[in-house]
């Protein structure tokens, strides 16, 4: 396999989790306003991600969080570490329990992950 290859199979995984986690956690929950707009947010973030090659990050922070809860009863943190609860996605895969559109304060994704910071810095978020 080569690695475009691979780095497409790695992104079709996240997408394909993320959307799970959503469908999850918000079936028949929101109304359709709200729906459109988390699906935009999220489709934002996913292209954010896949923007800068960090899907594998998230796929092991997601598996490695999942363990953790499954085994040991284990919490990350139930507000977020740094910038990372600016993030839907981060909500929806674990990382953190807060839910940027349930705030009256903005809090904004841009702070965590954008395709040109993360491939200027060439570090993870």
């Amino acid at each position: 396999m080569d690695d475009k290859t691979c780095i497409n199979e790695i992104n079709k995984k996240v997408e394909e989790i993320v959307w799970n986690e959503f469908y999850n956690k918000f079936l028949n929950t929101l109304s359709e306003e709200e729906t459109i707009k988390y699906k935009k947010q999220i489709q934002y973030e996913i292209d954010e991600i896949l923007g800068c090659d960090m899907a594998d990050y998230f796929i092991f922070n997601y598996n490695m969080v999942k363990l953790g809860r499954e085994k040991y009863d284990g919490v990350l943190t139930y507000t977020g570490r740094g910038s990372c609860a600016s993030f839907i996605i981060c909500m929806l895969l674990g990382f953190t329990t807060i839910d940027r559109n349930k705030y009256s304060v903005p809090i904004l994704p841009e702070r965590f992950i954008t395709k040109d910071r993360i491939l200027l810095s060439k570090t993870p978020p």
